[in-house]
């Protein structure tokens, strides 16, 4: 990454409190977000800790961008179908956008494995 502020940032830790102005939210590890999204001292604070680290535009692509949580939710019931209830695809919380990409990318990945 070239020096200066980073296109994005990755959570390295389990998760982090990513504030920006009086809103808070919480990032899991392996998600990433928008270095517009943070507060530069919030940003400081989260490097220097290590729980986020600064990344190039490319690595923070959600592999699911511009599709609706509608649709991604459409992309769970379909890929549920027929499945064990142990294999299922079971978003941690349905209704959050990163909850349900990541959820669609441990699948993506547990497919690619096998």
């Amino acid at each position: 990454m070239a020096a200066g502020k980073p296109a994005a940032y990755e959570v390295t830790g389990a998760a982090a409190v990513v504030r920006n102005g009086k809103n808070e939210r919480y990032v899991y590890r392996g998600d990433s977000f928008g270095a517009d999204t943070i507060d530069a001292t919030n940003a400081a604070h989260l490097v220097g800790i290590g729980l986020i680290r600064g990344i190039e535009a490319t690595e923070a692509e959600e592999p699911y961008k511009g599709v609706s949580v509608a649709d991604l939710k459409a992309e769970i019931a379909k890929r549920n179908e027929g499945r064990a209830d142990d294999a299922k695809i079971v978003p941690a919380e349905p209704g959050n956008r990163p909850e349900v990409v990541a959820a669609l990318v441990a699948d993506d990945e547990k497919l690619a494995a096998a």
